[in-house]
């Protein structure tokens, strides 16, 4: 791990400590800390308005354990949203992983 990455490392688990949210893989046992990011998603050619869709970035530390149980079409949820993932964002060089949500209020 670079300076750098031990830097951000530090910031990003203070991040945590002061505005994570404690998320869950339905289905299975797996519960760790994330931040979440709304964010506006893109409207396709054929999608339905932006309006009606909601999405958020969540961003998981990549030694968090079981996280590669998280795959394309898994749903996360905390107690008062689910969000299902549409992508994952990746690279070596970053200390997390992003997934990419569509996201719904649980009612």
């Amino acid at each position: 791990m670079t300076p750098v990455q031990k830097a951000r490392l530090i910031g990003f688990k203070a991040s945590l400590a002061q505005r994570g949210i404690l998320l869950s893989l339905e289905g299975t046992e797996l519960s760790f800390n994330a931040l979440v990011q709304p964010f506006v998603p893109d409207a396709g050619e054929f999608s339905v308005s932006n309006e009606t869709r909601n999405a958020a970035r969540i961003h998981v530390l990549r030694d968090s354990p079981g996280i590669e149980q998280i795959a394309v079409g898994s749903v996360l949820a905390d107690s008062a949203t689910a969000c299902r993932v549409t992508h994952i964002e990746d690279s070596p060089a970053n200390i997390a992983l992003i997934f990419h949500c569509e996201t719904a209020p649980l009612e």
